[in-house]
């Protein structure tokens, strides 16, 4: 059975949420890069144990928030991509 034009419509809605999603995704992951390089640094030049454990500290939480959002948006894609699968049965 054909697409109606609602059907045509929300499936083109999806697909452009799914491209808006991808840029976010690779932006967190472009953001993650350049966190984990600046903590590269800063870790290098600390000049107290103290200060790399905090470094060190704050890398893992970031990387594990940058993670999350990498997931969520990987999801979020996935949700999508069914709906729109349900969409053309």
């Amino acid at each position: 059975m054909p697409l109606t034009t609602s059907e045509k419509a929300s499936i083109l809605a999806y697909k452009k949420q799914i491209i808006s999603y991808q840029l976010e995704l690779s932006r967190i992951k472009e953001k993650k890069k350049l966190r984990t390089a600046y903590f590269a640094h800063a870790i290098k030049t600390a000049s107290s144990p103290s200060t790399k454990a905090a470094y060190r500290t704050n890398k893992l939480n970031e990387m594990n928030n940058l993670a999350n959002q990498v997931e969520a948006k990987k999801k979020q894609i996935a949700g999508l991509r069914e709906r729109i699968a349900q969409i053309k049965k």
